[in-house]
């Protein structure tokens, strides 16, 4: 029961802070992201462990996929059919993956289909409220967008999934490293 608690916190916290994304769809994901940032970090303050949680890996990617269909769905009233369309096409694939992932259970599925959807929708979204205008004028600056931000999320997916080593492991190595 003492366990159970601040799951609970932090399985409702997963699931409301998302709500903001239908009204502030920028900062409901800003948000949501950093939810599950340290969603870990908070069990481990209540004792719960990464291995005391067989099925973490499974409930963070449902919650996750959670916040990204509300902003999926926020995302349909785009007004640049491209954008919309590429985002459409960059949910699905990472949708497949974790689907994928949650039947196999193989930690390489999330690698293979990165969740670039996530860095395209706050990138639109940042670039429309800094600039006032759409960022794609051409579908050349679109492609060279999404190779790039593709490029950055495969390396998170690389560290993450395939080198395992989570990005709290990050901050503490980097904030103990001797750069003398």
């Amino acid at each position: 029961m003492q366990n159970t608690i601040p799951l609970i916190i932090t399985s409702a916290l997963r699931l409301l802070v998302p709500l903001l994304i239908l009204k502030h769809p920028f900062f409901g994901v800003v948000a949501s992201l950093f939810i599950d940032f340290v969603d870990l970090g908070f069990l481990n303050l209540f004792g719960i462990k990464y291995f005391d949680f067989p099925a973490y890996q499974q409930w963070d990617k449902i919650l996750d996929t959670y916040y990204l269909f509300l902003a999926f769905s926020v995302s349909l009233r785009w007004t640049n059919p491209l954008a919309k369309r590429i985002n459409v096409a960059l949910f699905l694939f990472r949708l497949l993956g974790v689907v994928l992932f949650l039947l196999l259970q193989k930690d390489v599925l999330l690698f293979l289909f990165p969740n670039v959807f996530e860095h395209f929708f706050l990138y639109y979204l940042g670039y429309v409220y800094l600039y006032k205008r759409e960022p794609f004028t051409s579908v050349e600056k679109l492609v060279v967008t999404v190779a790039i931000l593709a490029g950055i999320k495969l390396f998170q997916e690389y560290v993450l999934h395939i080198v395992k080593a989570p990005v709290w492991h990050w901050i503490k190595i980097g904030a103990t490293m001797n750069l003398d």
